[in-house]
């Protein structure tokens, strides 16, 4: 008898495991996606005095966020310990918290003033970049990522490495647009005080259907240096150098400029931060190992080395 229990036991277990494991996979194929979809994350603790805890955890969303959503410039989120409320913002630059915390019972009128405020940011206020969008080849279509739902056709269950980007490159003072056919290098994407490079291969959005060649698209975050620009020379410049010595007169570099947002230069002073100025806290120190781009399991890996950005540029690339 206890033996036909047990065997019993087993088949209904062995049943109840082939039901779960593609709900699980369901489940984590949604929980991929709600990261793309999240405007503004938050932490709330039961208690007060736990601000530092919930700000590093909250911090710890936000470079997820940014890791999932490479149309993400930078993300605002929020703490609430007991009955304290502090705001976050997360960008190339580092990270600024609000020094003195909004009691929500002494202060009812600034809390609500900064959920009204989050509810009625436009995309551009959140964080969002607007001058990419996901592209659905199907319907031959595009769309903010932000308002793709667990349905949409090629999303549900792809890693950002597979989804089709549409992005807007300035040439010659109009805009184009290119579709991605594959993500070269995201592994930086979700880093801070750092250029984030991303690099696509991309087709001409208008030659989709019968494209004839390939290009590397590359974006990332620049520091600004007004007073001494020779310390960070602009990579248009070796670029004009490379089409000089091009062969044959084919140019390496078609276009290379700054992101403008809405007619604005895309920075983390004036768009992200709005101008505001942060009272600067010593980091501990910690020893990391230098990850190569060509290192295979740079993805895997929790510590990278960090270099400082701010702007934000664009160049496309012949592949040659």
């Amino acid at each position: 008898m206890p033996a036909r229990l047990t065997r019993a036991r087993l088949e209904n277990e062995h049943m109840a495991r082939k039901k779960y494991i593609p709900e699980m996979q369901e489940l984590i194929d949604q929980h991929k996606l709600w990261w793309r979809g999240i405007h503004v994350p938050y932490e709330i603790k039961p208690e007060r005095n736990h601000d530092d805890n919930a700000i590093e955890q909250a911090v710890t969303y936000m470079c997820h966020m940014l890791k999932e959503q490479l149309d993400r410039r930078f993300v605002l989120g929020m703490t609430l310990c007991f009955d304290e409320l502090t705001v976050v913002l997360c960008d190339r630059s580092g990270i600024m918290a609000m020094k003195t915390s909004i009691n929500i019972h002494e202060e009812p009128e600034q809390f609500i003033r900064v959920i009204a405020g989050f509810s009625l940011m436009t995309a551009e206020q959140l964080g969002w970049d607007t001058t990419m969008k996901i592209y659905l080849p199907l319907s031959d279509k595009t769309i903010p990522s932000y308002m793709v739902g667990p349905d949409c056709e090629g999303i549900n269950g792809e890693t950002p490495y597979h989804i089709h980007w549409v992005i807007d490159v300035l040439v010659d003072n109009k805009i184009e647009q290119y579709v991605s056919a594959a993500v070269i290098s995201a592994m930086r994407s979700a880093e801070i005080c750092t250029r984030a490079t991303v690099v696509y291969e991309v087709i001409k959005f208008e030659d989709r259907y019968n494209p004839t060649e390939t290009f590397a698209l590359k974006r990332y975050w620049m520091p600004v240096v007004t007073d001494r620009p020779e310390l960070y020379p602009s990579e248009g410049d070796i670029y004009g150098l490379l089409n000089k010595d091009a062969q044959g007169g084919r140019a390496q570099i078609i276009a290379y400029h700054d992101i403008e947002i809405n007619g604005k230069m895309d920075s983390t002073f004036d768009l992200a931060r709005r101008g505001a100025m942060s009272e600067r806290v010593k980091r501990p120190i910690k020893n990391l190992p230098i990850i190569g781009e060509t290192d295979a399991d740079a993805e895997l890996r929790e510590y990278r080395l960090s270099v400082p950005g701010d702007p934000r540029v664009t160049g496309v690339h012949t592949n040659s």
